[in-house]
């Protein structure tokens, strides 16, 4: 909760419903987080305009305030804050032309105030860039009601298969049946298309057959739930 104050009086309107709003914002989170500045100390040379914002950044601020002369209590806090920033760097991981990443951001939804973790896995084009028709990426969230929800997104050749991972799957399937036109007919405006939605409980008994194994908040469970074919 204490990166939430830290992002509270900057990002207290986002509109979730734009999605170009929220790529933006993301991008923004990681900059505010300072996730790119060991980056930028290694392009200083060709990238100093760049490196002179990056200090500006929240975790180049937080060393800076651990090495001055400040009450225990706001360094305790700082070093909370600094050792979360840090541990997502550290598990975000390239191999060869695979990179993983992982980010965790506080967001306000309504009066609810919670944590969003975004687990992203794909290649890369050889030109460095993030290869939009394979990835897989994976939506952690804890709501007030629904409680824990995971959200599965697999791209294969631009065709997209969603799993929805929840307590309460037939509750969001008859929610969510409504969306799903819409949701594919935005998809294709995008040149993607939408295979199907599963929406699975956690704890019935079919995890491998969802291959989400890997899954790090349902490891020791499994689920089944029922499929919508688009």
């Amino acid at each position: 909760m204490v990166l939430a104050q830290v992002f509270e009086a900057e990002f207290q309107t986002i509109d979730f419903t734009n999605g170009p709003s929220v790529a933006h914002q993301l991008k923004e989170w990681t900059k505010i987080l300072g996730l790119q500045l060991e980056h930028a100390l290694v392009n200083l040379t060709r990238d100093e305009m760049e490196f002179s914002k990056d200090l500006d950044t929240l975790k180049p601020l937080l060393l800076k305030l651990l090495n001055e002369q400040t009450p225990a209590a706001i360094k305790e806090i700082a070093e909370q804050i600094l050792n979360r920033v840090t541990a997502q760097q550290i598990l975000a991981q390239e191999n060869g032309p695979i990179q993983n990443l992982l980010l965790t951001l506080p967001i306000n939804l309504g009066s609810t105030q919670t944590d969003l973790t975004l687990q992203w896995s794909g290649r890369k084009t050889k030109d460095g860039k993030i290869d939009p028709e394979y990835c897989r990426v994976l939506f952690y969230l804890e709501l007030e009601r629904l409680k824990e929800i995971i959200i599965d997104m697999q791209v294969q050749n631009r065709i997209i298969k969603v799993t929805v991972i929840n307590g309460h799957g037939a509750v969001l399937e008859e929610t969510a049946n409504q969306y799903l036109e819409l949701l594919r007919e935005n998809l294709e405006k995008m040149d993607y298309r939408l295979s199907g939605v599963s929406f699975v409980n956690m704890g019935s008994g079919k995890e491998r057959g969802h291959g989400l194994k890997s899954v790090p908040f349902s490891e020791s469970g499994s689920y089944s739930g029922v499929d919508i074919r688009i």
